[in-house]
């Protein structure tokens, strides 16, 4: 989790493969590890753990892998190493683009249809941005595809897992791949107006290092670290506001982004 070792468990075989095929594509834990998520079945219900706190309990399986997967969430966003953004983030030639924005912006979807045209994946819901290296680093847990966004996508293969809210979604399902840890090499607010045409609007250096403040996630909690980080990040990186149209148009701006023709 942003280079701190988790270890995720179950006690039922079933469950565990499935959780085994789920966070496949997070990074092996290579040191002592320090912090446990654990599922345990009592009967047809699960419990779902953190050390030896409840977290939930009485679930059914596809609410517990539900939780599982937010809580995997929770626990990225308070890391003390990396300045954590409410952003999806992909790349392409070794250069990260980082989309910021609300739920219900549909930074999920965009960075499906960006997977699925050829750009690696890094992150939906989290980017962390690492004041040491300056590099953006991995969450590679699923995508969290709403109902309604994958009819938006190219076909997609039936899911495995049966949840009406959310879809989870690795990009092996989209023949993509996984990347990071990359240079930033933008940063796009994404937002979305239904008909909208697909446009890109630069931003300050000013309005970068506000939008930023607004979607970092953990930033009160080490304001005096966090700050200088962002601002850094605003003035490494090019800023721009997205608006999202169709899919097509508007994953042909970023790739001109990361190549740098945007605005041309």
């Amino acid at each position: 989790m942003f280079g701190k070792p988790l270890a995720v468990e179950a006690d039922d075989p079933e469950l565990r493969s499935r959780l085994a095929w789920l966070l496949e594509d997070l990074p092996r834990a290579t040191g002592p590890v320090r912090r446990r998520l654990r599922l345990v079945a009592t009967g047809a219900d699960l419990t779902l753990l953190d050390g030896g706190a409840v977290l939930r309990s009485g679930m059914a399986r596809r609410e517990a892998e539900s939780m599982l997967l937010w809580q995997l969430n929770q626990l990225g966003a308070s890391v003390e190493t990396h300045a954590v953004l409410h952003a999806g983030c992909v790349a392409a030639a070794g250069r990260g683009a980082v989309l910021a924005g609300p739920s219900g912006s549909g930074k999920s979807t965009l960075v499906a249809a960006l997977v699925q045209r050829g750009f690696a994946y890094l992150s939906d819901e989290l980017a962390g941005y690492s004041w040491g290296d300056g590099l953006v680093w991995p969450h590679a847990v699923p995508i969290g595809l709403r109902p309604g966004g994958g009819a938006l996508l190219r076909s997609l293969p039936a899911s495995r897992f049966e949840d009406p809210h959310r879809r989870p979604l690795r990009p092996c399902e989209l023949s993509g791949a996984i990347g990071g840890p990359v240079p930033p090499a933008a940063l796009v607010v994404v937002g979305h107006r239904r008909g909208a045409t697909a446009t890109l609007a630069p931003l300050s250096r000013t309005e970068a290092l506000h939008e930023l403040c607004g979607h970092a996630l953990n930033l009160r909690a080490r304001p005096q670290t966090f700050f200088p980080a962002l601002g850094r990040l605003a003035a490494t990186a090019p800023a721009f506001r997205l608006m999202a149209g169709d899919l097509d148009s508007t994953c042909a701006l970023l790739r001109g982004v990361l190549l740098g023709d945007a605005g041309t």
